[in-house]
C-alpha cells in the first residue's frame, strides 16, 4: 500500500484482505495461503491447529499417493468441523491445493495424480507468514 498510507485498523486489515482476495484466480495458492494465515493470526492456537489438521492431510496423500482414503476430506468429519471449518479461508486454501467438491458435495477430493501440487502447497503453507 506504501509508507504513506494511514488507515485505521480495521480499514487496513480489510484493505489488506480485499487485495488479496483479488489476487486468487491469478496466484490462488499463495493468496489462499496469505488469506489464511492473515486472517486468522488473531487465534494462533485455532490457526495452529487447523494447519496441522491439514498439513496431515497433505502427508497422509504424499505418504499414500495410491489410496483412496487419504484423498477424500469428508466436510461433516468432526475434526474437519472443529479446527479446520472455523478458519476462514480454510475451504479456498485446501481447493487452491488441488481438491474439489465431490458430485455429492459430501467431500473435497485430491484428484491430481502428482502430488508434486501438495508439496508445493505444504511449503507454502508451512513458511509463509502472514501480513501484520
Amino acid at each position: 500500500f506504501g509508507d504513506d498510507v494511514s488507515l485505521p485498523y480495521t480499514e487496513l486489515v480489510q484493505q489488506i484482505e480485499e487485495t488479496l482476495r483479488m489476487q486468487l484466480d491469478s496466484e490462488p495458492l499463495v493468496a489462499a495461503t496469505m488469506l489464511f494465515l492473515t486472517c486468522n493470526q488473531a487465534d494462533q492456537d485455532k490457526l495452529n491447529a487447523g494447519k496441522e489438521i491439514i498439513c496431515k492431510y497433505f502427508d497422509n496423500i504424499i505418504a499414500n499417493p495410491d489410496e483412496d482414503k487419504y484423498r477424500r476430506i469428508r466436510l461433516q468429519n468432526k475434526v474437519y468441523l472443529e479446527k479446520v471449518a472455523p478458519l476462514k479461508y480454510a475451504f479456498e486454501l485446501l481447493q487452491a491445493s488441488g481438491f474439489v467438491a465431490s458430485d455429492d458435495q459430501d467431500s473435497i477430493v485430491y484428484q491430481e495424480r502428482s502430488i508434486e501440487p501438495l508439496q508445493l502447497a505444504q511449503d507454502t503453507l508451512m513458511h509463509g507468514q502472514p501480513i501484520q
